[in-house]
């Protein structure tokens, strides 16, 4: 399959998606969710993206950004997908790699669909019957969101 070119542009809000190789449950314990977590605050912090909203889930991780820096997005995101894995590996002792090699990315085209798109992640714990209501699980944004209200503008 040939690789899919990633375009992005500084300003636009994107949904990403990615998942475990095979979809197993190799995001299954907490360390690896945190490494998750701490890696996306890391590239934040490297200012590629504002973090807007995201969950982790057992095999797939959802977030949504603002592009910071739009051409070094990609490779950053794939550098963060490397370095996941390897400390994923590490702390579980999975082989083999943990990611699918692609990512999906969907520009949002309004505050509207974005409001969705980020209900649509934080009742995804919900759907699975992971828990009841979306701000009881501790690997989304959900929490924050219904406390601070969301993010949409720096």
């Amino acid at each position: 399959m040939p690789r899919v070119k990633h375009y992005f542009e500084e300003g636009q809000y994107v949904h990403i998606t990615t998942r475990t190789e095979r979809a197993a449950f190799l995001l299954a314990p907490d360390a690896a969710k945190s490494i998750i977590l701490s890696s996306l605050r890391a590239y934040e912090q490297k200012g590629f993206f504002r973090l807007l909203a995201y969950v982790v889930m057992d095999n797939h991780l959802h977030f949504v950004i603002s592009v910071l820096n739009a051409d070094g997005l990609a490779a950053a995101l794939g550098r963060m997908k490397g370095w996941t894995s390897a400390q994923v590996q590490a702390t579980t002792g999975c082989r083999g790699p943990v990611w699918e090699r692609r990512f999906d990315d969907n520009v949002i085209q309004s505050e509207q669909e974005l409001r969705q798109v980020i209900d649509y992640l934080h009742h995804n714990p919900v759907r699975v019957g992971l828990v009841k209501q979306a701000t009881d699980y501790p690997w989304s944004s959900a929490r924050k969101w219904a406390a601070e209200g969301p993010p949409l503008r720096a």
